[in-house]
């Protein structure tokens, strides 16, 4: 018996492991020294894997008939002073709407694979191989639409971060402008409707004191965590509007409505923040439970082209709802092979009446 070293051992596997004879994509036909025969293809080997991302909360419900999701909110009830007269009991109180808001159907896409007779089958050694292959074929045409429904989600969440954000650059209040309840300005919303004679505060401040308008608070500038002390600056922001968000409040939303509390609320973070805050924070606390996010955490790839990286939001807020789905074969007698066609269409909805808030990086 021949002894060997570690380092000879290491030199001979090596050698062995021809790189040439593994996954090389040529291949050339060999034959057995005795019988000549070809040595044959023993397995056909698929491996396939999980496509979707853990963004499910996101799949709203399968939209029927119509092209439109049509958004209502009813504003509050002001109290008033009781009069025993009863003077002004025949006159209408009507109630005060926010603007409603539309989400149409995006447009159809369409996602096409064909299945080759009569040719492909000389490649497979058993029907058995023959038929995953078949089976394969048309269910990338499923994975497909997995992975574009992904993107439209992170790019939905994107959308949404730059909403809020489009608020700080809104055109500025301005004094002595006429104004309608719902106008959008820089950082707020007007609540009521005033005249250029009725306008005569000079800033979104006095107006907001006046109760003419309300200050938004939606999106907050913040380092990035990557240490122990920038991880609970973090923890610590998203611990305070999660506290805000479980009472109903004013100022949390797109529209300024005065908001409910959620079912539950959703904490959306971009890959490659917590890990620094699971090892440089919560790893290293005394008591890591009191940094726990008060909210369910889903990990996201993106958020489309948002400098955004976290997003704490109403469940209920942000939906992709499917509006049209449908396979459809087509054969083809002369070519002799199959068509499928699965067409998709989809419904992006944002509700500006939840709360909400984002984080970007400084």
């Amino acid at each position: 018996m021949k002894l060997v070293s570690l380092p000879q051992l290491n030199a001979i596997v090596k050698a062995y492991l021809d790189q040439d004879k593994i996954a090389n994509p040529v291949f050339s036909a060999s034959k057995e020294s005795l019988t000549g025969l070809v040595n044959k293809i023993f397995a056909e080997v698929f491996l396939d894997g999980d496509y979707e991302e853990g963004l499910g909360f996101m799949d709203g419900f399968k939209v029927e008939v119509g092209n439109t999701i049509e958004e209502w909110f009813i504003n509050f009830v002001s109290p008033e002073d009781y009069d025993e007269t009863g003077a002004n009991d025949r006159a209408p109180a009507r109630p005060n709407y926010q603007k409603a808001t539309y989400s149409e159907r995006l447009g159809r896409k369409k996602f096409k694979t064909t299945v080759d007779m009569g040719t492909i089958q000389k490649a497979f050694s058993d029907r058995a191989s023959y038929d995953r292959l078949i089976m394969s074929i048309t269910k990338r045409l499923y994975d497909s639409l997995t992975l574009y429904l992904n993107d439209c989600k992170r790019h939905l969440i994107g959308t949404v971060c730059a909403k809020l954000e489009s608020v700080a650059t809104d055109t500025a209040f301005a004094k002595g402008k006429a104004y309608k309840a719902g106008d959008r300005v820089q950082g707020g919303v007007i609540l009521e409707d005033m005249t250029t004679s009725q306008n005569t505060y000079n800033n979104l401040a006095a107006a907001v004191t006046a109760g003419k308008a309300v200050a938004l608070d939606l999106v907050t500038s913040i380092a990035v965590p990557a240490n122990t002390e920038t991880g609970e600056a973090f923890i610590k922001s998203v611990k305070t509007y999660a506290e805000k968000f479980s009472k109903p409040a004013q100022g949390y939303s797109y529209n300024g409505n005065i908001a409910g509390k959620a079912p539950k609320y959703i904490l959306l973070i971009k890959d490659g923040v917590m890990p620094s805050v699971e090892v440089d924070t919560i790893a290293g606390a005394f008591h890591a439970e009191e940094l726990a996010f008060p909210a369910e955490v889903h990990r996201v790839k993106d958020f489309g082209d948002s400098d955004c990286f976290a997003l704490l939001i109403d469940e209920r807020a942000m939906k992709l709802h499917n509006a049209y789905r449908a396979v459809r074969e087509s054969p083809n007698g002369d070519g002799d092979f199959m068509n499928y066609i699965l067409h998709d269409d989809e419904i992006a909805y944002f509700s500006p009446n939840c709360m909400m808030h984002a984080w970007k990086a400084i």
